[in-house]
């Protein structure tokens, strides 16, 4: 039954976004259609493999790329959030980890890993990654007025650099769910996505180091 149940750990961490290329695209859908070309030329660059993946997964290609409907595409989105969920429950967890004899550490945490794969993604781009990576920095350390959030021009300001630089590094940062867009007293600014304070400590580990 170990052995069985193993099998099957090892299935469900094979499928999801830090594990497979195509889980990632699909988590990082709807995107308007250059970005997500920009982040996955494998997938449009080639009208035959644009079109086939096309009719396997259900993926709608107009202005945004997108998935919906009854396809195979966004029920494997649904289950890779749902599992996202499943995964961090103690419960289940400590149960696992009884039945396959392993610690809590060495069970899979697939939402703690997809966060992993992104932040390191971006801290090895050599274009974009060290703004990038500045920016999160910014905003992990920000307490005041609001924790993890900043006014833009503030951002700006804290990050440096080239606006040019600044704004392809944010908009980066945005695509890969890392920050999003948030008002506070009626006023622009970001914050880091939930997730990522969530498991600010890990996040925390990669940018600083």
């Amino acid at each position: 039954m170990r052995d069985e149940l193993q099998k099957l750990v090892n299935t469900l961490n094979a499928l999801c976004p830090s594990r497979n290329y195509i889980s990632q695209y699909l988590l990082l859908v709807p995107k308007d259609y250059p970005t997500i070309h920009d982040l996955f030329p494998e997938f449009l660059s080639d009208v035959e493999v644009r079109e086939d993946l096309k009719k396997i997964l259900g993926i709608d290609y107009g202005y945004q790329v997108s998935a919906s409907g009854d396809t195979l595409s966004n029920h494997l989105r649904n289950f890779l959030f749902k599992l996202f969920d499943l995964m961090e429950n103690p419960t289940l967890r400590e149960s696992l980890c009884k039945l396959l004899g392993v610690s809590d550490n060495a069970l899979f945490n697939p939402r703690l890993e997809w966060i992993r794969a992104r932040v390191n993604g971006v801290k090895s781009d050599k274009k974009d990654g060290p703004t990038s990576i500045k920016i999160l920095q910014v905003l992990a350390s920000t307490e005041e007025p609001y924790e993890y959030w900043r006014l833009n021009e503030d951002l700006r300001k804290k990050v440096g650099g080239e606006d040019e630089q600044y704004k392809k590094s944010l908009k980066l940062c945005e695509d890969l769910y890392l920050v999003t867009t948030q008002s506070q007293a009626g006023k622009p600014g970001y914050v880091l996505s939930n997730e990522l304070i969530k498991y600010l400590d890990t996040v925390k580990e990669i940018i600083e180091s």
